[in-house]
């Protein structure tokens, strides 16, 4: 059986978009390397959802 993995931005309250909906807060960390690439190269199947 497969495993479920997940990667996502979320602020220290849990959430990924403020009150107004905006994910803004993330501009400062534009271009820095999460690890996303190594983390798309080691699943077979991707679900994207908002």
């Amino acid at each position: 059986m497969g495993a479920i993995r997940r990667m996502m931005a979320a602020s220290l309250d849990g959430f990924a978009a403020d009150a107004q909906g905006s994910v803004g807060w993330l501009d400062p960390f534009e271009g820095a390397d999460w690890g996303h690439d190594a983390f798309i190269t080691q699943i077979c199947t991707l679900v994207m959802g908002g």
